[in-house]
């Protein structure tokens, strides 16, 4: 009981961290489909799953109706491994890299990161955990200035590409190294009855982020709080709601919603489900879910439709995502060398 009360009051504080303002927005890369983006989520989340791989894919594609199609994209893929040293049972390891471009300046992101999570187990039937992640890579960011226009490019009748903008540029990218941190806990409660807690602190070192030569802007913190459930509503439907929110510098968003899952099969081998959801970014936008589980493979697909003030340009559409997922169970068993005996008559 003690442990349950020290995750509680943990959950207590990040809430009441992120209720301080109400504005909405990010800087960091996240995804609509929070639940299925483990790396970018929380650090500690590396290894929450059954079985022994697991490879995640994500993209996201947006604004195509304010400027030209495929300009703000986000793209990203994982893979984790659970107990790479026999030493460490309770140890699990990820490698996650993402891209991100906005923008006609091509604004890109490129990140790589590496992380590892450690589980307490918290009973004996190992239902419960207690886990710490820590992230840590490296980003790059970069800028494509030609691709900008400025006022001094007009010729007094038309923009003229040709004609000089007199703008000085120090750098064109900037590359610093990240610090993440994170605390979970997961919970299974019978067959089909589960629950996830986490909180996690990005950009814990406040990297420079300017392409200035100077070390004036920093990259905030990124506090982030979410939690999920899995509940069982009858013999072949389940619940599962989630709420996810954070905080950086100034600016504030809060996701929340639900997926209703149907199982169509539940034979070993044979296991398939298929799932419809909605969901509500707080002043923002609004997506609908559509998913299916095939024996380990799980796709989900969403789009966004947008509703706050920039409704008039983007007119109504906000983005489309999809995330896959691939869970390796269980590896071949290791073959053991042996020599054969003769057998004497």
């Amino acid at each position: 009981m003690r442990s349950s009360y020290w995750v509680l009051g943990i959950g207590y504080w990040v809430i009441s961290s992120l209720l301080v303002d109400g504005r909405v927005a990010a800087q960091d890369i996240h995804y609509s489909q929070f639940y299925s983006s483990p790396l970018t989520l929380n650090p500690a989340l590396t290894g929450a799953f059954e079985g022994q791989y697991r490879f995640v894919g994500n993209e996201r594609r947006q604004w195509g109706s304010i400027t030209l199609p495929y300009v703000y994209e986000t793209f990203g893929l994982s893979a984790e491994m659970k107990q790479p040293f026999k030493a460490l049972p309770d140890f699990a390891a990820g490698l996650a890299v993402y891209r991100d471009k906005a923008g006609d300046s091509e604004f890109g992101t490129l990140q790589i990161n590496l992380s590892g999570a450690y589980s307490i187990r918290m009973n004996s039937d190992s239902t419960q955990f207690l886990t710490i992640g820590l992230q840590s890579g490296m980003t790059q960011r970069k800028i494509n200035y030609n691709k900008l226009t400025f006022d001094e490019q007009w010729n007094g009748y038309k923009y003229d590409g040709s004609l000089d903008g007199n703008e000085t540029f120090d750098r064109e990218q900037r590359l610093y190294s990240n610090l993440n941190l994170g605390l979970s806990y997961r919970g299974k409660f019978g067959e089909r009855n589960a629950f996830l807690f986490g909180a996690s602190w990005f950009n814990i070192t406040k990297p420079t982020q300017s392409f200035y030569s100077d070390n004036i802007i920093k990259l905030d913190r990124r506090l982030h709080f979410h939690a999920t459930a899995k509940l069982k509503m009858a013999e072949k439907f389940d619940l599962i709601p989630g709420i996810s929110g954070m905080g950086q510098g100034t600016y504030r968003e809060y996701l929340f919603g639900t997926n209703l899952k149907h199982i169509m099969s539940n034979e070993p081998y044979k296991y398939r489900a298929v799932y419809f959801g909605g969901w509500l970014r707080y002043g923002d936008a609004g997506y609908l879910m559509v998913g299916m589980d095939y024996n380990t493979w799980h796709v989900g697909l969403s789009y966004d439709f947008n509703y706050s003030n920039l409704r008039p340009a983007s007119l109504g559409r906000g983005g489309f995502e999809i995330a896959v997922i691939y869970i390796l169970r269980n590896l071949l068993p290791e073959r053991v060398p042996y020599k054969v005996c003769p057998a004497f008559i």
